[in-house]
């Protein structure tokens, strides 16, 4: 309960201009101890919900209000509340992206909790269903298997690496029919190239 005295002390000292930057900063300052203090729970979810109901009392129509509130929530995994919070804030901001884009990111939280209470515990996987099953034990063949060996098509060519042999093929009989008419008249009608 000690730890309650500076809440409660920041609470008084916000309750004397609970304007909205204040509200703002308050949320902010809160989600930071929440973020730093990994893996504790350091603020009670009555002290969380009490002071974002009174927050939003204080201001109803303010999106930006709703907002901080509704991330102070979503950082204390309180996901029901922000959904709530943030439902109330989109029909006061139908068009805010910022509140339909937490919105989209509280229904995927929701489903990922409903998914990961569903999920069987990984620890038991592996165990055997009856008494009777036999324990499994990995393969210990340590000669790899042998290549499977394709028959080889007698008109298949090596591809040459860039080019198709088509392309290529058909690249140098361009060139060659352009210089043949230039190489006949210089003369010299048995080398192209």
């Amino acid at each position: 309960m000690a730890s309650m005295v500076p809440m409660e002390r920041l609470l008084e000292a916000w309750r004397a201009d609970p304007r909205e930057e204040p509200t703002v900063e308050l949320c902010a300052m809160l989600i930071r101890a929440v973020l730093k203090a990994t893996g504790q729970k350091i603020l009670p979810d009555k002290f969380v919900i009490d002071f974002a109901n009174e927050a939003t009392t204080l201001h109803p129509d303010n999106v930006e209000v709703v907002i901080a509130c509704s991330d102070l929530y979503l950082a204390n995994g309180l996901i029901s509340h922000a959904k709530t919070l943030l439902e109330m804030g989109a029909q006061h901001a139908p068009r805010d992206l910022r509140v339909k884009e937490r919105l989209l990111k509280v229904g995927k939280l929701r489903r990922t909790q409903e998914l990961a209470s569903r999920a069987p515990d990984p620890e038991t996987l592996d165990a055997p269903t009856t008494p009777l099953d036999p324990p499994t034990e990995p393969a210990t063949s340590k000669v790899p298997p042998a290549p499977i060996l394709l028959p080889r098509h007698p008109r298949r060519q090596a591809t040459a690496h860039g080019l198709a042999p088509a392309r290529v093929a058909a690249m140098m009989r361009a060139t060659l029919t352009r210089r043949a008419p230039a190489a006949r008249a210089a003369g010299s009608a048995g080398t192209w190239l």
